[in-house]
């Protein structure tokens, strides 16, 4: 039960930070930036990736493992939009792309073959919308309800 509320407060803290940049530093220039993502997507992320974990049906030990590795990534993806990185566009979403690579090979040994596909699934979900959102796409940016 720990580990579940640590891991929602984790995504809650790596989806506030995406959205919580409101400039980009772009070599000498600033930029101003909207959110990421708004209050109510973070909100709707968080509840969504949650029902996707459950979806993987863990037992507590393989759920555990797998929390561990989200919770252990998460402070480096929480750092990607930091000002002083400076990153560009282009680089932010190289470095989230990076994070998600390294979570789906750590996540990998730990899942079935199925369960594994499910979350390669709903971190590609999640990381289309940080690009869709990063490259100014103001749109709805995910569709949760909708069925992949």
């Amino acid at each position: 039960m720990k580990k579940t509320k640590l891991l929602a407060f984790s995504l809650f803290v790596l989806f506030t930070t995406m959205s919580g940049f409101s400039q980009v530093y772009n070599t000498n220039v600033k930029q101003e930036r909207e959110e990421v993502f708004t209050a109510d997507e973070r909100d709707n992320i968080q509840v969504w990736f949650k029902e996707q974990t459950d979806n993987l049906g863990l037992n507590a030990e393989k759920r555990r493992a797998y929390e561990n590795v989200l919770v252990q990534n998460l402070n480096t993806m929480y750092h990607i939009t930091d000002k002083d990185k400076k990153y560009s566009d282009e680089e932010l979403k190289s470095k989230f792309d990076e994070q998600v690579m390294k979570i789906n090979k750590e996540v990998e040994s730990i899942l079935t073959k199925e369960q594994y596909n499910k979350h390669q699934k709903s971190l590609q979900r999640i990381q289309k919308a940080f690009h869709n959102r990063v490259d100014g796409n103001t749109k709805k940016i995910i569709d949760l309800d909708e069925q992949e």
